[in-house]
């Protein structure tokens, strides 16, 4: 099993899903849509054959816009509802029998996993050097 942990002061620039912080672990590929993991392979075998769940439980999927493939999309599930993410990648008898790829197991966050209040900010900056018609949309003033 390999494991790789949430924590919002040590995060990586740019890890934003579930998906973009598994492709950190070895055995694990993203599938890449745009600029970012959407899927991710484990030991080189197809998205559509990962069991995917969270806390245990099963994450279905009908695939993209029904498609009827197996794959979950990582992409959409933020990296700050989990404490960690366990991956196993070895095929043995107690694991599920559509697990040929491997088990992505999402562990929530708990309200146990912090000491007293809690919060979580982000945010993001734009700061402008453009002078003239550019940095003023064409407008006076």
């Amino acid at each position: 099993m390999d494991s790789i942990a949430y924590d919002p002061y040590e995060n990586l620039g740019g890890n934003s899903s579930i998906a973009s912080s598994l492709v950190l672990l070895p055995g694990v590929t993203g599938i890449i849509n745009g600029d970012e993991p959407r899927y991710v392979s484990l030991r080189g075998i197809s998205p559509d054959l990962n069991h995917t769940t969270v806390d245990g439980l099963t994450m279905a999927s009908i695939g993209e816009t029904g498609s009827g493939t197996r794959r979950v999309n990582l992409q959409d599930t933020p990296v700050e509802m989990t404490s960690r993410t366990n991956v196993y990648k070895s095929f043995t008898a107690e694991q599920s029998g559509d697990a040929i790829g491997g088990i992505i197991d999402l562990i929530p966050m708990s309200a146990f996993d912090h000491k007293g209040f809690y919060a979580h900010l982000d945010g993001y900056g734009i700061y402008s050097t453009y002078k003239g018609s550019v940095g003023n949309n064409g407008i006076k003033g």
